[in-house]
């Protein structure tokens, strides 16, 4: 009997390598060839945890490159390409979405709000997640009305197929916290195989949104954050620094100004 176990052990490893070598030829190899941060609204609107020790230069230029250390609010669009490596056809099943979140950030806010319509991307995203949501799902994106619904994966398959790379625009929002976060894609092939692909991060910086403390009704709109910078043009005449009555001189200057998130108001110049 003890000869009959081992011949039957030898028999399922000689199997298992036969398979690996002919069995399945045609093993999924899918590769994330780029992780892209983009823009869902329009403006230039960044926030920081904490003080940054940057110059109002060095700010403005993380700011327009998405370099820097600063978060987006309110909703964040990943943009991930895939390349199919192998011989096989990936299908991809599920996304799941995995995070870590906190309380909204409320250390120093670069205020830029559109002006006008302003910019936004949402017309290309393909799949939302919300991450107030404990376990959020992969959800349809409405450009128009910036809803998610349904299961996104119900209704729509998506082929990677080798020679014809795949993009996807992934958005992730939230109201209500600070998350970082990863992608975690589920891919199936024509003959049982299975395989997931992490998105990794850009830049070597986390996925991460944080929900927006802006009042925007408010006439101190920016009274939650701890220090604020705002674009010249709107920082008004006074009340610019952190001290009583220093003077801006940049009314009309695109350049970042700091102002006191306490007192400054929208400045409209008359």
């Amino acid at each position: 009997m003890a000869l009959t176990a081992v011949g039957t052990d030898l028999g399922n490893s000689a199997i298992a390598q036969v398979k690996s070598l002919f069995g399945d030829d045609h093993p999924l190899v899918v590769n994330v060839s780029s992780v892209t941060t983009m823009r869902v609204t329009g403006g230039g609107t960044v926030i920081f945890p904490g003080p940054v020790p940057r110059t109002p230069q060095q700010l403005a230029s993380d700011v327009n490159s998405l370099n820097g250390p600063g978060v987006l609010p309110d909703a964040v669009a990943t943009q991930v390409k895939l390349t199919n490596a192998g011989d096989a056809t990936a299908y991809i099943t599920d996304i799941t979405l995995h995070k870590t979140c906190t309380a909204p950030l409320t250390g120093t806010i670069v205020y830029d709000p559109p002006q006008g319509n302003g910019g936004g991307s949402t017309d290309v995203v393909d799949i939302g997640f919300d991450l107030d949501s404990p376990h959020p799902p992969p959800q349809n994106f409405n450009p128009d009305s910036l809803q998610l619904s349904g299961n996104y994966f119900l209704g729509h398959t998506v082929a990677i197929v080798k020679g014809a790379p795949q993009t996807l625009v992934l958005l992730a929002k939230t109201s209500r916290h600070y998350c970082r976060y990863s992608y975690e894609i589920t891919l199936d092939g024509e003959k049982d195989q299975t395989a997931t692909k992490t998105v990794p991060s850009t830049k070597g910086r986390s996925l991460q949104v944080t929900a927006n403390l802006i009042g925007d009704h408010s006439p101190r709109p920016l009274t939650a954050y701890q220090r604020a910078y705002v674009p010249g043009y709107q920082a008004g005449p006074i009340n610019v620094g952190t001290g009583a009555g220093t003077s801006a001189n940049a009314s009309s200057s695109n350049s970042l100004v700091q102002v006191n998130p306490k007192k400054w108001k929208p400045y409209t110049a008359r």
